[in-house]
Parts: C-alpha cells; structure tokens; sequence
C-alpha cells in the first residue's frame, strides 16, 4: 500500500484551485451542478492520485469569502497544503485570509502555486515574486518552493508533483487515541450508514469500536475505504470512508467526531488561549463569533477575555482536547480574527473572577506535546488543587497516556493515578494541619477517630486513594501513627483542661459505681454540653451503648462476660438470675440481655438466655483503654 499524503488548496476564488486538482488528479473536484454551473467551489471537494510510492488526497477548499466556513473545515489536519496564487492577480483578500488560517494551524509545509502563468509577462511574474518575497516571511515562509503552473501546459503537473515528493510525510504521532473528524454523512445501498473524513490523530483497524462523545453505546466498524480501495486499516492524515453500525445516517452530521475510547468530554464551555489577527478587534461582553475547528462549524460567545485567556460558550456541546487548535470568525463582517489553542476543554468554572481566583500561576507557553504536557498539570493544578490523575481522566482530556517520561515526575498512587509532587506536599501539610486542629480542639483525646478525620480530608478536597497513601507515608515516616479506627500525631500527650475536667465531673455524675452503668437521661441538658466527651468515652472502649440513653462501663461488662462464661449451665440465663448476680436493676438488665443478643452472645429462648459462646475470648479492656476509674483520678 502507498503511503498517504494529505493536501489541501488554498487561495483566493476563481485563482485556479479546482484547476490544479484535477490536473493532478483527472476528477474534477467540483461536487454540485451548482458548483460547475458556477465555476466556483461552494463546498469541500476531494480527489486522488499516486505518484511514486504515496497516494496524494487532497481536499479542494473553497475560495469565495461567503464559504471560508467550508475552507476551514478541509485544512484541520494535513500534511502540505498548496497555496494557489494567480500570476495575473498577485495576493488577494481570500489568499490572505486562508494564509492566516494555514499558520495558525499550524500546516508543517507550504508549497507557493502560481497559477495562470501563460497568461502574464516574465516583468509581471517578477513583480509577483518581489511582492511574494515581502509577505512570505511574515508566516515563516521565506523557503517555502515556488511552482509555476498552467492547466493549458501539461509538464507544470509534474513539477507540482515533483514539489510533492520532495517534502517529507508528517510522523504518525504515538500513543495518542483515534479520531475521526467527519466531514460527510450519507446511506449507501446495501451498506447502510457510511460517512467519508480525515484520520486526525491514530490509526483505525476494521471491526474497531468507535465512539460518538454524546452516546454511550460504541459503534462498530464493518468496512473501511481510502479511495474506493477496501482496507483493513486508515492510518493517520488520510481521508477514508467508513461504514459504520449500530447508528442511522440521520443521527450522524458534519462536524461530528468519532474517538476511541474513552471518549473526550462533552462540554459548552472552553477555556482557551486567543492569537487576535485583528489588533483592534474588541467585542462586547457575550459578543457571537463562528467557531471552527477540524469539519464542525458551531456558533460560540465569547464570555470574557483576560490576559489572552477567553471563555467560550458553545450553542451546542461538543467535544475537544487539550491543545486543539481552531478559528473564530465575526459575524459582521464575516472576517478571520481570531486563532484559539484549547486550554481546558472541562473548566471547573466558566466566570471570570471565580476561575482567575483558583489560578496559582501563569499559563506555559505553547511549546511541543510532551513539554507542555507537564507543565500543564502544573499549572492545572490551580483550577482543581486536589485532583488525582488517572490514565482514563488524562486520555479524556489530552486524547493521549502518559509516557514514562511525563509521570517521572509525578508521584504513582498505583499503575493507573497519579499526582504531582506539589499536590502530594499539600495532601501532607493538609493532613497534618486538620489532625493538630483535631488535637487542639480536644486536648484531652490520646487519639482521634480516622472516620472523622477522613470525612473532614474529603471535604476539603482530598481525594479517597491520595488520602490513603499519604497518611500510610506519613505513618511511615514516623510523624503520625494509624491504627485501625484511630489516628494521631505521633507524641502527641492528652491534656485536660480546666474546662474539660469540670465537663467531665458532670458527665460522671451520671454514672452509678456500684452497678457500672451509666444513665444519661439523668444529666437532662447537660447532656448537650457533654456530647463530645460521651461520643469519645464509647469510642475509646471505656462506655458501650446498651441502648441510645443507657451505657455500661466496658470493665463492668467484661466481669460480666467472664462470669457467664465459666458458670451459666445448660438451663440458660433468666433476667432474676442477671439481676441476682451483678446486682443490676430491671431497666438495666433487660436492655443488657438484648444487647448480648444482638452481639451474638446469647439466644432467647422463652424466658431464658443461652449462652453462645463457649470458645469466647476473654479481652480485658483495661489492656488497651483507660478505665473510668483511671478518668475520675482526673479531677
């Protein structure tokens, strides 16, 4: 198979652009009767030729001022573009305008085609060159190759394919996912949906799922096309037909791209970088301009501007990644002003002044991927402070994984997240700052509750997985310690307060020695005042909830289990018997037997209780706890 080569003509109306194609190629390019009628190109046209060991697809884009939409769409991903120039006219308003549209987009080659050069005088082609040579420099151009060309003399065809063959093709990028920008849709006989476009970025194998970003459900690839030749695969920058299933022709337009997946996000709103072409263009606030990029066409408001960053607002949402570059258009006039490079294609936030206030730093300049690359999630970092990157969010925003390159700076949480090292400090500052002010609020705590803290982490941001790694490192470097359901700085001695303990007394003044139980109703609204001291009682194993108003002392409950353990018989456990033994009083002992049920230690059987556990262990709970008695030496 011959290796596909992408061009597109570009120019002023009527300089000559169908001409050449079908020149090169014998298809006249002109799609519609009205086109021919006319004799100007109204829509894209396509045609094709090989030439030594490449196949040549080039897309005719029109020149009339009234269809610039349609020219954009046909130079969003090529590999040349011929820039047609009469020799008769020299540089027009359209061969300007689509220039800017070809350096801005950053078309890697140009090849200057002067047409209708039997039709001028060598003193009028000098004057062509001359003027050529002031204007070329200005998009980089300076060595771009210059082609005569006439359709009325025949070996000109063949220095524009030798101008062709001298350029060398656009490497396939790596590792980046497939799109398909689609520029027809149509229902063949027998086929079903098919719809014809450019190979943007990857490479498509029959039989590939496909996605559109606004369907969950993938479509399939049936058959693939590049020039009326059936082929297994559609490598990157060529135009193909693809029959698709799984979706009607109608449900399908111009403009639609299909990815693999995961599929880009959906969005209305773009957070981008502005490159004005018109120095005094200055629209009012949600000023309507056209969008361009690749074959879609949409209307968008320009929501603000600041410092060459801009909002847009999409009529309708679409699809988009990082560093996808397309053009705006005014509506009055409808005149090329401004080129957008996609910062954000998800913003967090679409207002000015809430998303410049998450910024930390200035945006990087546009340099090559793999550098801004990184220097983006720097910078990102801004908008979302806490975010954990995962290969899935990276493909959906960048249409591309990370290579070992770009994570070896960042911190690995596990195969497929990440964070940047500045986001990994942060997690451990933030995390050490909740657990002092956790410390500082209640000094008297030996520990804290892990559920607690982490409910506080996700609150302020910090992601489940970067919090479980950062305090696992930080349990590992010895500055806080985690161990089960508690957490804690490492060294931190409780301390009671003057207030704590006063607090304390009147909370213990519920409670009845003698029987180790505790009857928080007595302490009427005290109870409010207290809340905290009750919840960390039961929490720290020295109080267990019989019922939501009655607690026992975990040493009390501990005698108890020891000596049901040794000295219950097969008759069982009636509530005489627990009152007789432990001295408890009815509204004590019954919430006590329901609790031993509800813990698997017991079965009601009439109105005895048999015991359960005969392999129980016996945990005194003095050995990991403080006791009541050791909290009352307090005061």
């Amino acid at each position: 198979m011959t290796l596909p080569f992408l061009v597109a003509t570009a120019g002023h109306v009527d300089h000559g652009k169908s001409a050449l194609v079908q020149a090169l190629t014998g298809t006249n390019p002109d799609r519609w009767a009205e086109e021919k009628a006319r004799g100007i190109t109204i829509d894209l046209g396509f045609a094709a030729c090989r030439h030594r060991d490449r196949t040549y697809s080039f897309v005719d884009v029109p020149g009339h001022e009234r269809f610039v939409h349609n020219m954009l769409a046909g130079v969003g991903c090529l590999d040349a573009a011929l820039l047609v120039i009469a020799a008769d006219e020299s540089i027009m308003p359209q061969t300007r305008e689509h220039a800017i549209a070809l350096h801005f987009l950053r078309v890697p080659r140009v090849v200057v085609i002067l047409s209708k050069v039997d039709s001028v005088d060598a003193d009028m082609l000098a004057l062509v060159h001359e003027e050529l040579d002031a204007w070329l420099p200005q998009f980089g151009w300076d060595n771009a190759p210059r082609v005569p060309f006439s359709k009325h003399q025949p070996a000109t065809c063949s220095e524009v394919l030798a101008a062709l063959a001298a350029l060398p093709k656009t490497p396939p990028t790596i590792g980046e996912v497939a799109r398909f920008a689609v520029d027809r849709v149509f229902a063949a006989d027998g086929a079903g949906t098919v719809v014809t476009g450019v190979m943007t970025r990857g490479a498509l194998v029959a039989e590939d799922p496909l996605w559109l970003a606004r369907d969950e459900a993938p479509l399939r690839l049936r058959r693939l096309q590049i020039h009326g030749t059936e082929v297994t695969q559609v490598p990157e920058r060529s135009r193909a037909a693809l029959n698709l299933a799984r979706i009607h022709y109608s449900a399908l337009h111009r403009g639609d791209t299909l990815t693999a997946q995961p599929a880009p996000y959906l969005t209305k709103f773009l957070l981008v970088r502005l490159t004005l072409f018109v120095e005094d263009w200055s629209p009012g606030p949600k000023h309507q301009c056209h969008l361009h990029f690749l074959s879609r066409h949409r209307l968008a408001r320009l929501l603000w501007r600041h410092d060459g960053l801009a909002m847009l607002a999409l009529d309708q949402p679409a699809d988009f990644w990082v560093m996808d570059r397309g053009l705006l258009r005014d509506q009055s006039p409808l005149t090329l002003v401004a080129g957008f490079e996609v910062i954000h294609p998800y913003p967090p936030e679409s207002k000015r002044r809430a998303l410049l206030r998450r910024l930390t730093g200035a945006l990087p300049a546009s340099s090559n991927g793999a550098v801004w690359f990184r220097q983006w999630w720097h910078w990102a970092q801004g908008l979302e402070p806490s975010v954990v990157l995962t290969r899935s969010q990276i493909l959906r925003l960048w249409g591309r994984g990370p290579s070992a390159e770009d994570v070896a700076d960042w911190v690995a949480l596990d195969s497929e997240c990440w964070v940047t090292k500045a986001v990994w400090k942060n997690a451990e500052v933030l995390v050490l700052q909740v657990l002092e002010e956790a410390h500082r609020t209640a000094p008297f705590r030996a520990w804290l509750d892990w559920q607690s803290i982490a409910a506080t982490l996700h609150q302020q941001g910090l992601a489940p997985l970067l919090l479980d790694r950062v305090s696992a490192a930080l349990h590992q470097q010895a500055q806080i310690y985690v161990s089960g359901d508690r957490v804690g700085l490492v060294g931190r001695q409780p301390v009671w307060s003057l207030s704590d303990r006063r607090r304390l007394a009147q909370f213990l003044s519920a409670y009845d020695a003698a029987s180790g139980v505790l009857d928080v109703r007595l302490l009427g609204r005290a109870r409010k005042q207290t809340a905290d001291l009750e919840l960390w009682l039961h929490r720290s194993g020295c109080l267990v909830w019989l019922s939501p108003d009655l607690m026992i002392a975990a040493e009390t409950l501990y005698q108890i289990q020891h000596r049901l353990a040794q000295d219950l018989d097969r008759d069982g456990l009636t509530v005489q018997q627990l009152k007789a033994w432990f001295g408890l009083s009815r509204k004590t002992a019954i919430p006590l037997l329901e609790w031993m049920d509800h813990n698997g230690w017991t079965r009601r059987e009439g109105d005895h209780r048999l015991w359960l556990q005969p392999d129980l262990v016996l945990r005194d709970p003095a050995w990991e706890m403080a006791s009541l008695a050791e909290l009352a030496r307090v005061n």
